[in-house]
């Protein structure tokens, strides 16, 4: 299962240093870009946390099953690519301090977030008591 998980979480961990690269792109290295970064990572945390929790109810999990739920989560890859193209579109925009800190601030999340969740589900999970099976 490796083989899946693997590459998924390659994707999520160079959209997480891409959604990085956009910021940096936008506002350079400034306080701007270290507060959306912060909220970011904040409301990735959380967004990981609400998924992984869908699979609270459950007895009984197959081993890479929240793995496998956290990383295919078609929104989340939805919000990313609307995200990136929007960011290649920029130029097109008028106003592209906010729609970029906007577009950054997302897309940090999402990314930051499913990779949180793919890397810590069991961590998540483990008040509820749930068997893990090979």
């Amino acid at each position: 299962m490796g083989l899946v998980i693997g590459p998924l979480l390659l994707f999520w961990f160079s959209a997480t240093i891409f959604s990085i690269f956009i910021g940096w792109r936008i506002f350079d290295i400034s306080y701007l870009f270290a507060v959306i970064a912060l909220f970011g990572v904040i409301s990735g945390r959380f967004y990981a946390k609400k998924i992984v929790l869908q699979l609270k109810d459950e007895k009984e999990q197959w081993g890479f099953k929240a793995d496998m739920h956290v990383a295919t989560q078609e929104r989340a890859f939805m919000l990313f690519i609307a995200c990136v193209i929007t960011y290649f579109l920029l130029n097109l925009l008028p106003a592209k301090d906010l729609i970029g800190a906007v577009i950054f601030y997302i897309s940090l999340s999402v990314s930051y977030g499913t990779s949180h969740g793919i890397l810590n589900n069991k961590k998540i999970l483990s008040p509820y008591n749930i068997k893990y099976t090979p």
